[in-house]
């Protein structure tokens, strides 16, 4: 979690809410969930979740999209 506390709040907090998660599996399906569904605003503004993401499920949603 300390990647995500990092990089996305200090970017952007508008793009991605942050809300304080109750677990840290509800902050990785958080995460999850916004790596498939809206990838150009995690890779736009938490770039390094995003390629860690990338790496875990070994595939690139952006590059699908012609992001």
């Amino acid at each position: 979690m300390n990647i995500c506390n990092s990089s996305c709040t200090r970017e952007n907090k508008a793009s991605i809410p942050m809300l304080p998660p109750t677990s840290p599996a509800e902050f990785f399906a958080v995460l999850s969930e916004y790596f498939f569904t809206a990838p150009e605003i995690l890779k736009k503004h938490c770039g390094e979740v995003y390629r860690q993401l990338a790496a875990y499920y070994r595939q690139d949603p952006s590059s699908r999209m012609g992001i």
